[in-house]
């Protein structure tokens, strides 16, 4: 790897190219240079932990959102019926991919710019360079993998949750059908790409965020904790920036 990304001094602080960093890692992650180890770890710390908390806060903010949408609907005199596929439509044009997203940079974002952040301080990734091995291929891809899985499979399952629990309330509190909070009538095909786009890039950017953090902040006496914060802080809004352009460019084509 070159000095830009890991450095050859422990007091230097580089000034990290995010564009290197960013190729290198989607690099060894297209050219299948993983270390298959260091990947099945990640899935179960990224992954596995990451998907059932992702579920529950789904489920939540499906159950609160579905109540306020009850209310107005009396209110405008809309049928609750109606309520149902129009809350499957914005869960997964807009809620499933964002909040997964939010979470994954809450969760996966801290995590791995802290561990960057502490191998650049303890100069394990100056050893790791020394002895000829490929960070890209052996740290950082293999953790890019792991948060794209999850946040692929919390996307998905969140939509599954958030309906779930939209609908148990609607029947319990508001009256309204079960069926219909289970309804893809108004989903359209735009609406599943938009879904896809969205999950697939904060999958690639909470990752490449917080790796980012963690080398350009963690030699810093102080490195870990400003590493750990800008991790989450540059995760969430690459993962906010990433839903605007998306939708804006989605909604541009005919």
């Amino acid at each position: 790897m070159s000095d830009t990304l890991v450095g050859t001094l422990p007091d230097a602080e580089p000034r990290v190219s995010q564009n290197e960093v960013a190729i290198e890692t989607l690099g060894a992650l297209f050219a299948g240079r993983l270390d298959l180890a260091e990947l099945g770890e990640q899935i179960r710390q990224l992954t596995l932990r990451t998907v059932p908390i992702g579920l529950l806060s789904l489920g939540f903010i499906g159950a609160v959102l579905e109540e306020h949408a009850s209310r107005e609907a009396r209110r405008a005199l809309v049928g609750l019926s109606q309520v149902g596929p129009i809350f499957m439509q914005l869960t997964v044009r807009e809620f499933a991919p964002v909040l997964a997203g939010l979470l994954l940079a809450a969760r996966a974002g801290s995590g791995i710019a802290a561990e960057i952040g502490w191998m650049a301080q303890t100069e394990q990734l100056d050893a790791l360079e020394l002895s000829g091995r490929d960070a890209a291929a052996e740290l950082f891809a293999p953790r890019l993998a792991a948060t794209l899985l999850a946040s692929v499979v919390t996307g998905f399952l969140g939509i599954a949750a958030a309906s779930l629990a939209a609908g148990v309330f609607a029947t319990t509190q508001a009256g309204s059908s079960f069926a219909a909070f289970l309804s893809f009538q108004l989903v359209t095909p735009r609406d599943w790409l938009m879904f896809g786009c969205k999950v697939l890039a904060n999958g690639l950017a909470v990752p490449l965020a917080a790796v980012h953090s963690g080398l350009e902040l963690g030699r810093k006496p102080d490195g870990v904790a400003r590493a750990t914060a800008a991790g989450v802080v540059r995760a969430t809004l690459w993962v906010l920036a990433a839903d605007v352009a998306i939708g804006a460019s989605l909604w541009l084509l005919p």
